[in-house]
Order: structure tokens, then C-alpha cells, then sequence
């Protein structure tokens, strides 16, 4: 069985996402972690899914998933997560924002029995190498404020594009959420929380990469609205569900 399911969702990234994969297999090469690389691309105009599939012809173990519709971020992942085969799966940017060799934090979080281990930019031992426009860093420290307000969740960073599940907590949560867009991080800890699953929350190394694909004004309502919603959807989840 495959070890670790990686999953990068892409839009417009024909540029960095064939660099980005051979980063990744090298550091899992040298680490001996059997895995597969899932690279779900949003109808990219600038040639990413050939990128992606002449890539994988030379690379067995990298296959392509089309989204024609580009229905968002949150909808790739989860294409990606439920149909991998991983006893692990991770989810990263295509920038490799967090560096590759911080996985290694997220695995020893799940071998201590973690079900959720989330990389986090906002910790006190997280290292930011290069930062964010101020305006984002701002809105970033609202959003957490936001998210506490309508959810009840605790955490520094919920937003950071590096989440580790294992297989089993992946089937089930993934098969629940309902977010397309950027708030998806936001429903997936509120429906692991839910569940009872174990969620670790751990610094890692970060930097800011430019250019970026996100429209910070549109993303940042359509992610408080859709969190606002989150507990509506999920109201009547439980352990048993």
C-alpha cells in the first residue's frame, strides 16, 4: 500500500509545478517513503496539465485529475483526497510555500496518534522567511479572530496550505465537505473536531511566494461568508456520524 498520498492543487501554475514535484519526490526518494503524487489542476489556461502529464510519463507515480469547471480550491483537494491511496495523505501549495523537509514535523505528529496534523504559520516557534503584504497579514489575523467567533475553533493558522490526514480520517472527512473555496480549511477541522478525531497543530518554515493566484479582496469575503456558514451545515454532526 502506498505510504503517502500528495496532493497540490494547481491553477496557472505551468511555471513552478514541474520543479515543485521533482522537489518533492527527491526529498521522499531520499527519506524511502513509497508515495504518489495526485496534481488536480483548475481548466489552467497556460499549459499546466501538459506540464503535469508529460511529467508523469516520466514519473510513474504522478498523475493528473482535471477540474474543467475550476469549481475552487476547497473542490480540487478534495477530488485529490478521495481518490488517493495513501495511508497518509498531504495536501501543499504548488510554490512549495512551506518547504518540503517540514513534512517531517507533520509525520512524527501522526505517528504519535494524530488523525489531523496541520502546519501553522502563527505559532510561536513558526519561522515566516519572507512575509506576506501587510494588508494580508492583517486580514489573515482578523480571519482567526472570525473563525474562533463563529466555530469555536482555536488555532493560530488555519490557512496554511500544508495539512496532513491519515487515510482513514481523509474518507470521512473529505466525503462531508461542502465548501468549494479558500473557507474548505476552516470546514475541515470543524468536521474533524466534530468527529473526534485527533488534530495536532504544529510550526513549521514559511515564506510568501510571488506572484500569487488568490484575489485577496474576493477570497477574503467569500471565505468569512462561507464560514459563518459552516456550523449550519454541520450542526447534527457527531462521533457516530
Amino acid at each position: 500500500m502506498t505510504q503517502l498520498s500528495v496532493i497540490i492543487p494547481t491553477l496557472r501554475e505551468a511555471g513552478r509545478i514541474e520543479a515543485s514535484v521533482r522537489a518533492v519526490a527527491a526529498y521522499l526518494g531520499e527519506k524511502g517513503i513509497s508515495h504518489e503524487f495526485l496534481v488536480v489542476d483548475g481548466a489552467s489556461e497556460d499549459g499546466t496539465a501538459a506540464v503535469v502529464e508529460k511529467l508523469g510519463r516520466e514519473l510513474p507515480h504522478v498523475a493528473l485529475i482535471n477540474d474543467p469547471e475550476n469549481l475552487g480550491k476547497g473542490y480540487a483537494v478534495k477530488l485529490g483526497m478521495l481518490r488517493a491511496h495513501g495511508e497518509l495523505r498531504v495536501f501543499l501549495d504548488a510554490d512549495l510555500s512551506t518547504p518540503i523537509d517540514e513534512l517531517s514535523k507533520l509525520l512524527e505528529a501522526a505517528s504519535r496518534g494524530h488523525d489531523v496534523v496541520i502546519g501553522s504559520r502563527g505559532m510561536a516557534e513558526s519561522n515566516i522567511i519572507t512575509h506576506q503584504p501587510f494588508f494580508r497579514e492583517i486580514s489573515g489575523k482578523f480571519h482567526n479572530i472570525w473563525v474562533g467567533f463563529w466555530t469555536g475553533l482555536i488555532f493560530q493558522d488555519t490557512q496554511c496550505g500544508f495539512k496532513l490526514f491519515t487515510g482513514r480520517a481523509a474518507e470521512k472527512i473529505f466525503k462531508i465537505q461542502r465548501c468549494t473555496g479558500f473557507a474548505f480549511d476552516v470546514e475541515l477541522l470543524f468536521i474533524a473536531r466534530k468527529l473526534g478525531y485527533k488534530i495536532a497543530e504544529v510550526p513549521v518554515r514559511w515564506k510568501h511566494a510571488f506572484p500569487s493566484n488568490a484575489r485577496v479582496l474576493q477570497t477574503g469575503w467569500e471565505t468569512f461568508w462561507d464560514t459563518t456558514r459552516i456550523p449550519r451545515w454541520h450542526r447534527n454532526l457527531g462521533p457516530n456520524a
